[in-house]
């Protein structure tokens, strides 16, 4: 099945943040954005709908910098995952 043109322009632009991580010196800056990529990518991947990962792609398609990328992702990590972890250890 052809992803949606909504899933395909946001999974293009995490391609092109994917090339501007790469250029990047080896530093906590660049694992942030490494970390917000993965975060992003997987979040669209796996969710549990397609409601939610057009969600998701609807939000990256939004984003008009690879700053605004890293927030994102550090958005979804601290609001979504984080909690989940620390549930799991209470």
């Amino acid at each position: 099945m052809e992803p949606s043109v909504l899933i395909q322009a946001a999974t293009d632009a995490l391609v092109e943040y994917s090339e501007f991580i790469q250029d990047l010196p080896n530093s906590a800056f660049k694992k942030a954005h490494e970390s917000a990529h993965l975060m992003l990518g997987a979040m669209m991947t796996y969710a549990p709908t397609n409601e939610g990962s057009d969600y998701v792609a609807t939000a990256i398609n939004k984003c008009t910098s690879n700053d605004e990328l890293r927030q994102l992702g550090i958005m979804y990590r601290d609001d979504l995952i984080l909690p989940c972890e620390y549930g799991k250890n209470s």
